[in-house]
């Protein structure tokens, strides 16, 4: 799978930006309000894709370039991210008349807005994800020094202990906040469960003999338990009781099971004959090609339609105009980046 776009993940990319755009628009409908779970999807699709990354070469050549690794991680974050954060300290000052406090941008240079207030309601994912990065990067290099990666059952169960630790650490959080009506979670350590099953997923399908063949024979199941068990976030409140605690881990297990069906590369090119269904699906897939570029620049551009054009966001506008700036964006400064990555650490 490394080095290869597969379009069923792409599609899986789209309808999780798709989602967020959603959420942080006008709209009042069950996908709107459901479209928060993008960021739980984009989780769970990193933990996958971003492990496989290192267990692909582990197992290729016997070994994984942690530096290497970062890199490459750097030269697909920090442009993009940078690059809008000099942008929205610029255009927010000169919209609203003073500028972010000090502490709060150094939140977000640092990527801590997690634990430390930042400026904006988004990037608390973007920290989550660059802290997953070094502690994955960590990990690895800690079982490689003692060559335990390919110990399933020893890998296994540490990452089933993780997942545990943080759906614990959680569960004593609300408790300790249950008389909150509602409660966000922004918390790296207490949000980390859906990048760790992302991973667990990766684990199997790379080490476990036989696991691919069992998705490949039951991914009719994988995909029905999939959209069975996401059902909960179009007619339950986000930032509920019961999403904070085993609704976030449910919706977790449904997104791993769509993103083991797609990862086998049965969704886009079965539906994708029908017409015009076909049309809407290769869109929707292409859409999240580029999705980090899109979700990193949403809101600013959001912003400049309601302050700057004086509209509303809450219409098609709104949607295509972030959509295709975003993937404008992401041709003029995240693709630029990728090629000279890809040309200096291939």
């Amino acid at each position: 799978m490394a080095g290869k776009r597969i379009p069923d993940l792409d599609f899986l990319r789209g309808i999780a930006i798709i989602g967020v755009l959603f959420r942080h628009s006008a709209w009042d409908n069950n996908f709107a309000r459901a479209g928060w779970a993008g960021v739980d999807l984009f989780f769970v699709l990193s933990g996958f894709l971003v492990s496989g990354l290192l267990f692909h070469e582990f197992k290729k050549s016997g070994k994984v370039r942690i530096g290497r690794f970062l890199i490459r991680r750097a030269f697909k974050i920090y442009p993009t991210f940078y690059i809008f954060l000099i942008a929205a300290f610029t255009f927010y000052p000169w919209v609203n008349g003073h500028p972010f406090p000090v502490s709060n941008m150094l939140s977000e240079i640092l990527f801590i807005q997690t634990y430390l207030q930042g400026c904006f309601i988004h990037t608390w994912s973007l920290a989550i994800e660059e802290h997953f990065y070094l502690l994955l990067s960590l990990s690895v290099f800690i079982v490689l020094s003692v060559n335990s990666l390919e110990n399933r059952r020893l890998m296994i169960s540490m990452l089933v202990s993780s997942i545990i630790l943080v759906i614990a650490m959680r569960l004593q959080y609300i408790y300790a906040h249950r008389n909150d009506l509602y409660l966000a979670i922004f918390y790296t350590h207490l949000r980390m469960d859906g990048l760790l099953l992302g991973v667990l997923l990766s684990y199997l399908i790379h080490f476990k003999e036989g696991f691919t063949q069992y998705i490949n024979r039951h991914k009719t199941v994988f995909l029905l338990a999939g959209i069975v068990l996401i059902s909960p976030l179009f007619y339950v409140k986000a930032g509920s009781i019961f999403f904070n605690t085993i609704g976030f881990n449910i919706v977790h297990l449904g997104f791993a099971a769509l993103v083991a069906y797609a990862a086998q590369g049965n969704l886009v090119g079965r539906f994708t004959r029908f017409l015009p269904a076909g049309y809407l699906i290769r869109i929707i897939a292409y859409v999240g090609v580029y999705s980090y570029s899109i979700y990193v620049w949403h809101l600013l551009l959001s912003d400049f339609i309601e302050k700057v054009l004086h509209l509303k966001t809450g219409g098609v506008l709104y949607l295509g105009v972030t959509i295709s700036v975003g993937i404008l964006l992401s041709m003029a400064i995240e693709q630029v980046f990728l090629k000279i990555r890809d040309r200096n650490f291939a």
